[in-house]
């Protein structure tokens, strides 16, 4: 898969795993058909940030390998990206 996503009743997260400087995000209840990426709209930083969180949050529990050892490098690049941000969100 070249991407992960994360969909909430409100939003959707897309991160693309082979660019990892380009992302998506949609406002589903203001924009159903996903016309307008907000990604680069400062004021969704914070929904962002608890989405990124959550994205994280489910591929650690959703492979077993990441967690043993196995797919090293996949589990430290999300943890280099997400996990300060899965921080925030737990303490939030």
């Amino acid at each position: 898969m070249d991407y992960r996503a994360i969909r909430t009743k409100d939003y959707k997260y897309i991160h693309w795993m082979h660019y990892p400087d380009e992302a998506e995000l949609y406002d589903l209840v203001g924009d159903p058909y996903e016309t307008q990426n907000l990604i680069r709209d400062a004021r969704m930083s914070g929904v962002v940030r608890n989405l990124q969180a959550q994205m994280a949050q489910a591929v650690l529990d959703e492979d077993p390998g990441l967690a043993t050892g196995q797919h090293r490098a996949l589990r430290q690049a999300l943890l280099d990206r997400w996990a300060g941000r899965l921080e925030l969100a737990q303490a939030g």
